[in-house]
């Protein structure tokens, strides 16, 4: 089984960031975050986006804070911000390097890629959709979706879920987390250390993900791995779906569920998380969370 999760992971693929400095050098980003910071000295191709339909007045104003350096509004970032070529924003590259996001419904499994660990999101979508099989972005937050609608710039915002990014996460208090899967976005703020890595149930280790939260969700949750249980539990059958759950719970010593979230264009999204997490989060948010144990049968 362990070559069958390897082609899950090969079939994500891969794409390029083109990051620009101020000097106009072109870094190319990888799905890690990690930047190769050779300079080529040229300007950012911006023939990798299309600009829309877009017709309505030039704006150039900072979108949330963040300037403008798409082709409508191409200027030069002021340090230490750099060009997000591919969104068309100057951002300071973290500590942690710039943050990504990746969906894919592409290969054995859909899974997530290492979805927003730190801020919870949304991810700002420059290649694919929502709606579409795979998806590429970065993550930034979902103020800056609300300030850039309307306004020409080169990505679409989504949420773990899938769901769009209308008026942003709805206000509340952070619950008390819970060991080994805490809370995360939104209300809850971003992980400092990000979310906790974890080995998969082949042994692999995973890039976590931080998935929930959305415009009716105030925050999100650590989930254990990026693959979709309940397609799993569908596709392969009981067996499969219990070694999961099992590796999950080995995981962390303690029983684990499959979170099933309410998502966008897809339908719900699901993954392993600790069942304490998936209970709590389920009660900050029913009628949009489910939790099924090990046998798939549904939690109290």
């Amino acid at each position: 089984m362990a070559s069958v999760f390897a082609l899950a992971v090969l079939a994500l693929g891969c794409s390029e960031h083109h990051v620009v400095g101020g000097d106009g050098g072109a870094a190319d980003l990888g799905h890690d975050g990690s930047v190769d910071l050779g300079l080529d000295g040229g300007l950012p191709d911006f023939g990798i986006r299309d600009a829309g339909t877009y017709d309505g007045p030039e704006d150039c104003a900072d979108v949330a804070g963040y300037r403008r350096c798409d082709e409508r509004c191409l200027r030069p970032c002021t340090s230490p911000a750099r060009c997000l070529a591919e969104i068309g924003l100057c951002v300071v590259r973290p500590p942690t390097g710039y943050e990504g996001c990746t969906f894919s419904a592409v290969g054995v499994f859909p899974r997530t890629g290492g979805y927003c660990p730190w801020s919870g999101g949304p991810c700002l979508v420059y290649e694919g959709d929502g709606a579409a099989e795979r998806w590429h972005g970065f993550c930034l937050g979902a103020d800056v979706c609300v300030a850039a609608e309307g306004r020409g710039l080169p990505f679409t915002c989504r949420y773990g879920d899938g769901s769009s990014v209308v008026s942003g996460p709805p206000g509340g208090v952070c619950p008390s987390p819970v060991v080994g899967a805490p809370w995360c976005g939104g209300s809850c703020g971003g992980l400092v250390d990000g979310c906790p890595n974890t080995d998969g149930p082949f042994g692999t280790n995973i890039t976590p993900s931080c998935i929930g939260l959305s415009d009716t969700r105030a925050f999100g949750v650590c989930v254990y791995d990026e693959v979709d249980c309940e397609d799993t539990w569908t596709r392969f059958g009981p067996d499969q779906y219990a070694l999961m759950a099992d590796a999950c719970g080995a995981n962390y010593g303690a029983p684990c569920a499959c979170m099933q979230v309410a998502g966008g264009p897809g339908g719900a999204l699901s993954y392993f998380v600790k069942a304490d997490a998936c209970v709590g989060y389920r009660r900050a948010f029913p009628g949009s969370v489910e939790c099924l144990d090990g046998t798939h049968t549904p939690l109290p």
